[in-house]
This record gives C-alpha cells, structure tokens and sequence, in this order.
C-alpha cells in the first residue's frame, strides 16, 4: 500500500460522481458540459494509470476500469443516437489529450522523474 491510498479511494470516488454527472448531463441533452466532464473523467483516468503503480494488479485498478467500462457505454449509447454519416463530438478522439504527442512526452518525463526521485530514495536509505 501507498501512504496516499485513501487519496486513491477518493479519486475514484470522485471519478464516479463524474460518471453519473455525465449521465445526468446526457439525459437532458446538454451535451457541451458532458463535454466537459467526459474530459475531465479521461483525464483523471489517465492521471490515475501514470501515477499508481501496479493498478492494473489491484482492487483500484478493478473499479477503475469498471467506472471507464461504464463512461465507455454511457458515451456509446449517446454516439448510436444520431444518423449514421454523422460524427458526435463526444466520440472525438481529442477529447484523450493523453493520445497527442504532448501527452506521450509528459508521460515519459512522469515516469523518468519517478525513477529518480525513487533511485534516490533507494540511495538515501542505504546510507542511512
């Protein structure tokens, strides 16, 4: 465990809040704020899978791609609503910032500062 685990918790509590903003958004057709919040909910999905390590091996990794399995119908049920030939802003592959170039290199520059700030640590507690 990390000693930020109920910090985790809290986040995807926070992320599921999110994903029932979204459906109520849907709903009444307010499409520009499920916008917004569909953004949100990727970005802190994203967040979420750089900065935890071993999610995927854990109950938050388990809930979490519940809560992305749920966002993923949500948007997929609004995107089947409108004539085919058409494409719906919520399934627009800009709304994942982390897909661009940018976000790939902030990823790198995440997991390198990590590796440092870790191999330093690793080196402080043998001196010590």
């Amino acid at each position: 465990m990390t000693p930020y685990a109920i910090s985790v918790s809290m986040v995807l509590d926070q992320l599921d809040d999110k994903r029932l903003a979204l459906r109520r958004a849907l709903k009444s057709n307010r499409i520009p704020i499920a916008r917004d919040i569909l953004i949100d909910i990727y970005d802190i999905e994203y967040a979420l899978r750089v900065r935890v390590d071993l999610l995927d091996e854990c109950e938050w990794g388990q809930r979490l791609d519940g809560l992305v399995e749920a966002v993923a119908a949500l948007v997929e049920a609004e995107v089947h609503t409108i004539p085919e030939g058409l494409r719906h802003v919520l399934g627009s592959r800009a709304l994942h910032s982390h897909d661009t170039l940018t976000g790939r290199l902030i990823y790198v520059a995440w997991k390198g500062r990590d590796a440092l700030i870790d191999g330093a640590t690793y080196c402080r507690k043998l001196m010590s």
